[in-house]
């Protein structure tokens, strides 16, 4: 058997990954067995699910996946600073197609972070979401969520059901991408910040990043391609969230109104919409004036 990174010294295995970490699980959705050792790529585990449950809490232990799965039923995740990382088919890096595929159940919330599941990271993974009303991520208030280079596909039956529920503080979402989903990004927690993701959707009344509550986030340098036409919103403020910074976002020019604010104290500045038309079409956004 030949030597894995679990096996080194733990100031060598720090010195080569680059930091301290815990346990290392790895996850072939093609070929794994949950009742393997996970300890390398020969002995990977098959589902999210069993791999989640091998993690303690506190540890920074990482789960790296390869392949694909289709998930059965809801993962729950209980511990703080657990890291997911899609790592084949060139891990993060891979804008679309990622590092592993998972195709969420049908009928429930797929990603159950409780409370207690502060510091997760989620990373370089597709997501397939089906059209029925299910939630990609229900948090019930974990605080220091990183959830990045993710590709979230949804349907062309344009479901209602939000992606990322998001109720604790501090979350930042970046360079995700999302597909036909209607509501990506719901946000409720304080200091959340929401930087260079990418919506594109085609449906009427669809939201592309709604602030429920908390104060002083950001969301900058998001692209909001949502062109359904009456009721789209890019980013919607309710009242009640306030200090919010809006900032450096291009939004289609179809949107019914790129931001919709009802907070107080937000700033908005050099977002983009309305393109001027040139002698091939628009080119340039002008500046958003509300």
């Amino acid at each position: 058997m030949g030597l894995t990174i679990d096996r080194l010294d733990p100031t060598l295995k720090a010195l080569v990954l680059g930091s301290l970490l815990g346990d290392i699980y790895f996850l072939n959705g093609d070929a794994g067995d949950d009742h393997a050792n996970a300890q390398d790529f020969d002995h990977a585990m098959k589902t999210l699910r069993a791999a989640v449950m091998r993690a303690s809490t506190g540890n920074h232990d990482y789960i790296l996946c390869f392949g694909a799965e289709t998930g059965t039923a809801a993962v729950a995740i209980a511990q703080a600073d657990l890291h997911i990382i899609g790592i084949g088919n060139g891990g993060p890096g891979n804008v679309i197609g990622r590092g592993f595929q998972y195709t969420c159940p049908a009928t429930v919330d797929t990603l159950q972070p409780a409370a207690t599941a502060d510091g997760l990271e989620l990373a370089g993974i597709q997501f397939t979401c089906h059209a029925t009303d299910h939630i990609l991520m229900d948090d019930a208030g974990a605080d220091r969520l990183y959830i990045h280079h993710n590709t979230i596909m949804g349907s062309t039956t344009l479901s209602v059901a939000v992606r990322f529920d998001l109720e604790g503080a501090y979350p930042v979402l970046e360079e995700n991408h999302f597909y036909l989903c209607k509501l990506p990004i719901d946000l409720i927690g304080a200091y959340s910040v929401a930087r260079k993701n990418y919506f594109q959707d085609v449906s009427t009344t669809a939201i592309g990043i709604n602030i429920a509550t908390g104060d002083y986030g950001i969301v900058d340098g998001n692209i909001f391609n949502l062109s359904g036409g009456t009721g789209d919103t890019g980013v919607k403020i309710a009242a009640g969230a306030n200090y919010w910074t809006v900032s450096n976002n291009d939004f289609n020019a179809s949107l019914s109104d790129a931001i919709s604010d009802g907070g107080t104290g937000t700033l908005k500045i050099n977002n983009r919409s309305a393109s001027i038309l040139g002698a091939t079409g628009a080119s340039i956004q002008l500046a958003i004036s509300d």
